[in-house]
């Protein structure tokens, strides 16, 4: 395993590609080249007004019709109900400085039998009881309650091999890998990503697509306001999902070669380093 690891980081580092050089760092506002329209010169445009026009407030929620809504119902084929609801609670996940905490108001029940008009165990003839639960908090905790995930991260430039370069092959298997923060692993048992690719505005004739057609394992990433998608073997995603969870490279690569014994892992990573998705290494010492 020694042996094949520096094979594999002495490949890394003998090609020395021009993407692995370290980029400066500018101030994105004043960076419009994420913006998605040019002019007839190649000037971007900006993102303002909104397409849907000066006074719109929802943004793309106007692409969501009744139209889109039924189109969408007509996939569904079980019937499964899916909950995407999340427990909010004190160990609701947040940031530091932002809080989420619930209390129980129960006065109301034991006022309320004592109205004039009270019968029973409550209000009115009905006898309508109540206690009242009460929330307080940031709206930026688990997912985002009001829908807006916005958060500031750190510029990210292409892992320069070249620093590994004075690292002893004793170390290599103790490499531990860091992914960029614009890339999420997605594994589904339907082809999601043909699903994707088919509703794109620019498709025309899109291919039928049949749920039991197989699933997929998918690197997602969103480069310069583009989402893109990288379909992966399960080797290469199994490999890709033990670096992100900061796994130590040589039982990371033993994990993926349990899979695929074959698997060519030199040039798998050479394309992750030149595409940007990894973006930096440390030495374990655990």
């Amino acid at each position: 395993m020694r042996r094949l690891l520096f094979c594999i980081l002495f490949s890394c580092l003998s090609t020395q590609p021009a993407w692995a050089e370290p980029a400066s760092v500018a101030d994105s506002r004043h960076d419009n080249g994420a913006l998605p329209d040019f002019d007839e010169s190649g000037h971007a445009q900006p993102w303002w007004p909104s397409r849907y026009g000066a006074n719109d407030q929802i943004g793309t929620l106007n692409e969501i019709t009744p139209q889109v809504v039924a189109q969408a119902a007509s996939l569904a084929r079980s019937g499964t109900v899916v909950d995407m609801g999340r427990i909010l609670d004190d160990d609701t996940p947040k940031f530091p400085g932002r809080y989420w905490h619930q209390s129980v108001d129960t006065s109301p029940y034991f006022t309320n039998p004592r109205r004039p008009d009270a019968h029973g165990l409550g209000w009115g003839k009905n006898e309508i009881n109540w206690i009242t639960e009460i929330q307080s908090g940031t709206f930026q905790v688990g997912t985002q309650l009001d829908s807006i995930g916005h958060i500031q991260a750190g510029e990210r430039t292409p892992l320069d091999v070249s620093t590994m370069a004075a690292l002893s092959e004793e170390v290599y298997g103790n490499l531990v890998f860091t992914s960029s923060p614009a890339c999420r692993l997605f594994m589904s048992p339907f082809p999601v990503h043909r699903i994707w690719q088919a509703n794109q505005p620019d498709v025309v004739d899109p291919e039928e697509i049949h749920l039991d057609g197989g699933g997929v394992w998918l690197l997602v990433r969103r480069r310069a306001g583009v989402l893109e998608l990288q379909t992966l073997t399960q080797a290469c995603y199994v490999l890709l999902e033990s670096i992100c969870r900061g796994v130590r490279f040589s039982d990371a690569l033993l994990t993926a070669l349990i899979i695929q014994p074959d698997f060519k892992v030199v040039p798998f990573l050479l394309q992750q380093v030149k595409l940007g998705n990894l973006v930096g290494f440390h030495v374990s010492t655990a």
